[in-house]
């Protein structure tokens, strides 16, 4: 991965440095180190594409539950993880 791509996996997120600096436990320097490397390493790639996907996995159960908040299988997920009173 680049240094490039890695940016726009950040800004995809809507994160700026300083946060996702924090969520991997880095600074903005090392952040902005990465985004302007040729080339950023195996471990760095994996993080941000890992955050990336819960990322996109919490945006799309975000949206099954507004379009269809009576689905047992997202109701089961929000009595989980916040108590058996959730009402959805």
């Amino acid at each position: 991965m680049t240094g490039i791509e890695y940016k726009a996996i950040r800004e995809e997120m809507g994160l700026s440095q300083t946060q996702l600096g924090e969520m991997l436990g880095l600074t903005r320097k090392s952040i902005w180190q990465r985004e302007n490397a040729e080339k950023v390493s195996g471990e760095a790639a994996i993080a941000i594409e890992s955050l990336r996907d819960a990322f996109s996995f919490q945006k799309e159960w975000l949206k099954a539950a507004e379009t269809n908040p009576e689905n047992p299988l997202i109701q089961g997920h929000a009595q989980a993880v916040l108590g058996s009173e959730v009402e959805l």
